[in-house]
């Protein structure tokens, strides 16, 4: 795995379905790429806890926690409906 500045964010599926969408609509597509390290990235670990919370550290020794927002990872009508579910 080569090791870069910046942590991408892309679909995580199965593996059959990752087949099949690479088949009907190719590759995943880049959801996020997290720019801010000046150094290249060492080791990187997802929050068990929280949903899209990662940490990553550069060989320089910075350490960087950051959390995508929700709207790149939803469709808007599927935070739509959590937020009329939350209010009804």
């Amino acid at each position: 795995m080569e090791h870069t500045d910046k942590p991408n964010a892309t679909p995580s599926e199965n593996s059959r379905e990752r087949e099949l969408d690479a088949v009907e609509d190719g590759p995943p597509e880049l959801l996020f790429s997290h720019v801010g390290h000046k150094a290249k990235i060492s080791d990187f670990a997802w929050n068990e806890k929280e949903p899209w919370v990662i940490a990553n550290v550069a060989e320089d020794d910075s350490l960087q926690v950051w959390q995508m927002t929700e709207n790149i990872y939803r469709d808007q009508d599927e935070a739509e409906n959590d937020e009329d579910i939350k209010q009804g």
